[in-house]
């Protein structure tokens, strides 16, 4: 049983190691070329810390744990909601871009139906999977020619030569860490549902679910803490958006992803709530009020003893 704790430990170490480098790299790359940061954080950061969900879910297909490919998505976009969003309001209330409300949310709850829909026969399939592929490149491509629409001026200042090799080396090693941490993660984690009888699914839902979403929690709440509150919801919203169209997507293309009843009828059911309660509660000025925010991390908290109970 130790040497599963070490393998999940280690690999979520080099998982959330890596993500941070990638992440970092990158977006200093984007935001040196003049690119608004509500646009870096839904395309640049969101990307980048969904590559641990994509990692794991994909590493997790390949050995056969379907349920915790499947619920360490939905059991991400819970936690996106419920305690990076919920967690960043308590720091400081989160104001919203408009492009956010009229654009990204209502794309987020439609991704979230579209998945639904899809995983209702039990199974999602290679062509449904292309579906959602292709779904993340319309909507990345919408908001690359939205921003070249609205920006004004020059392209900021350009990273030199030697900042922005660094940069690129920074993504690549992080990228090298995810790929690592991914295996080692899922190797532990599957061990320990064996050893504890634990239904892979619950396991993907939460321990994987909240050690992958743990870039996201450190991107969204250091953004938060400099004023970025652009950078840190459209992180969230992003990120649950490229964990649908982009990890069970991608995966699903590689080898179709079949589901339990439950993840059906009750687990992603509780997705959409989490992803229209965030709509709601911006929809109605604009931002997230340190109310809200204690309230989806007490939602989160239920939501963990519900599964847990079941």
């Amino acid at each position: 049983m130790a040497l599963h704790l070490i393998y999940f430990t280690l690999g979520l170490g080099v998982l959330v190691l890596g993500a941070e480098l990638l992440v970092r790299g990158s977006s200093r790359l984007a935001l040196a070329l003049g690119v608004r940061p509500v646009v870096v954080g839904l395309t640049v950061v969101a990307f980048g810390t969904s590559t641990p969900e994509f990692f794991a879910s994909f590493a997790s297909a390949l050995a056969g744990a379907e349920g915790i490919s499947i619920g360490n998505v939905v059991g991400s976009n819970i936690v996106n909601v419920g305690l990076v969003a919920g967690l960043s309001a308590l720091v400081r209330p989160l104001t919203s871009d408009r492009a956010l409300l009229r654009r990204d949310l209502p794309v987020m709850v439609l991704a979230s139906l579209v998945f639904l829909w899809f995983m209702s026969d039990g199974v999602v399939t290679r062509i449904e999977g292309g579906a959602l592929l292709g779904g993340i490149v319309m909507f990345t491509a919408g908001i690359v020619i939205a921003a070249m629409r609205e920006k004004s001026g020059g392209a900021g200042v350009p990273a030199d030569r030697g900042g922005r090799a660094a940069n690129i080396a920074m993504s690549v090693a992080g990228l090298a860490g995810l790929i690592a941490g991914a295996h080692f993660m899922v190797k532990g984690a599957v061990q320990i549902a064996a050893y504890y009888n634990v239904p892979e699914v619950i396991i993907g839902l939460s321990v994987v679910a909240v050690g992958t979403s743990l870039p996201e929690l450190a991107a969204s709440l250091a953004a938060t803490a400099h004023g970025e509150s652009d950078i840190c919801l459209g992180n969230v919203i992003g990120s649950n958006i490229f964990n649908i169209l982009f990890v069970i997507g991608g995966v699903s293309l590689v080898a179709p992803l079949h589901v339990e009843r439950a993840m059906i009828t009750q687990q992603t059911p509780a997705m959409i709530g989490f992803a229209a309660a965030l709509a709601l509660f911006m929809a109605t000025g604009r931002r997230i009020t340190r109310w809200e925010g204690l309230l989806f991390v007490l939602a989160y908290a239920g939501f963990m003893v519900w599964i847990y109970g079941a």
